[in-house]
């Protein structure tokens, strides 16, 4: 599945082409707004709020990702104890603890793993990098929307990367930045999973 570009790029061009006229360009900037109000809200720099956000990240819906960031940013500065406010949080508890541990020391560097990192920077306007989660590797693997995506998470960098090229090609394609066509693709297999789902109630 992961040597087969030329599948990659079909399949990305197409998810871009069903979004109709896509909106997803303002996708990051709405992230980006998000974690500037947290950091008025709390007096901390945009670049730590956007890593105790990035961190949460995996597998956890958008908003319940900001409002998880929120809570422990909260927590964390009223000099609450982190287990007793994990359990309110979405997610996973190493992601949770990570997340504390930025915080505890004001350090966006303790960020790792390429999704996450790149997701990071994608949410400052860096444009270098992209965001490549369990739904964006389905939509480019043609894989079945509502599988268990517990066996996506663990990429190798050298998978990464290839997918990261197809991206950037298929982006070349479609004449927009490739952060721009990971928000348009995401957006649309979200909508699709959505919609899977309502029909299957």
């Amino acid at each position: 599945m992961y040597d087969q570009e030329e599948k990659i790029i079909e399949r990305l061009i197409s998810y871009y082409q069903s979004a109709g006229k896509p909106t997803a360009n303002d996708w990051y900037k709405q992230a980006n707004l998000a974690c500037l109000s947290l950091s008025n809200k709390y007096g901390l720099e945009i670049e730590t709020i956007a890593a105790v956000v990035a961190a949460l990240s995996p597998r956890v819906p958008w908003r319940s990702n900001l409002a998880g960031a929120d809570t422990i940013i909260g927590a964390f500065l009223g000099g609450a104890n982190p287990e007793s406010v994990f359990r309110a949080v979405a997610g996973f508890s190493a992601n949770k603890r990570k997340a504390w541990a930025i915080l505890a020391e004001n350090n966006p560097a303790l960020l790792s793993g390429q999704k996450v990192t790149n997701f990071y920077f994608n949410i400052l306007g860096h444009q270098n990098g992209v965001t490549i989660d369990t739904w964006m590797i389905t939509a480019m693997l043609g894989l079945p929307i509502n599988q268990s995506k517990d066996n996506l998470m663990n990429v190798t960098p050298k998978r990464y990367a290839f997918l990261a090229q197809c991206l950037n090609k298929a982006a070349a394609l479609a004449g927009l930045p490739a952060v721009e066509l990971q928000a348009v693709v995401w957006m649309q297999i979200r909508r699709q999973s959505d919609i899977q789902h309502i029909k299957n109630e």
